[in-house]
């Protein structure tokens, strides 16, 4: 896997290297779910502000060492519009972020009318098991959350199972967090005691 060590408060983590163009930034994922699961609201699967959206932009990114919150670039991501919940509709607006969730799509899942078309189809997600998640000691697959909303409903939102499944589920619920981000895709890389760190 094209991995890139990343500077967190707990010291150095591995981020999956997803593209080279995401709007002509570099695409990174965190390799294992973060510790803590979490629910994406009380009720509604609208993303923009919810618990988890504001959580990725705020304590996540706020605990993030300088060095690392100085290589995060702004990110244009689309999501599913809030009036196409409970409608089944797939129109998407889009926001800016510095840390999100990827979505049904990037995924690489198929247009099914009940979710926006939220970005494109990343390569890295062509085979199944690149949508495995584990714990930080890689002993366990596990289910992580996704940013898109399923349209049929008010309050479900796509997830992606242990087994690189997918399917809906009640907002509420908790999941894993793979956090993503953009660098530039031209910032220098250093290999120190045989990893790739990106600093």
């Amino acid at each position: 896997e094209p991995i890139i060590y990343i500077e967190e408060k707990t010291g150095f983590v591995p981020y999956i290297v997803l593209t080279n163009d995401y709007n002509g930034k570099t695409l990174l994922l965190r390799k294992e779910i973060l510790p803590d699961n979490r629910r994406v609201s009380d009720y509604s699967a609208y993303y923009e502000e919810s618990e988890i959206d504001n959580y990725l932009m705020g304590e996540f990114f706020d605990n993030l060492p300088i060095q690392t919150r100085c290589l995060i670039q702004d990110s244009e991501i689309e999501i599913l519009d809030e009036r196409c919940l409970n409608q089944i509709d797939d129109s998407v607006i889009t926001i800016v972020r510095k840390v999100f969730l990827l979505s049904f799509t990037e995924l690489g899942y198929k247009k099914n009318g009940h979710v926006g078309v939220e970005g494109v189809p990343l390569l890295y997600f062509k085979d199944n098991k690149n949508r495995f998640a584990t714990t930080n000691n890689g002993k366990f697959t596990v289910s992580w959350w996704l940013r898109s909303a399923d349209s049929t409903y008010d309050s479900c939102v796509y997830a992606v199972g242990p087994e690189g499944e997918i399917g809906s589920t009640n907002a509420c619920n908790m999941n894993g967090i793979r956090p993503a981000f953009c660098v530039d895709g031209k910032q220098e890389i250093y290999k120190e005691e045989g990893r790739y760190i990106l600093k």
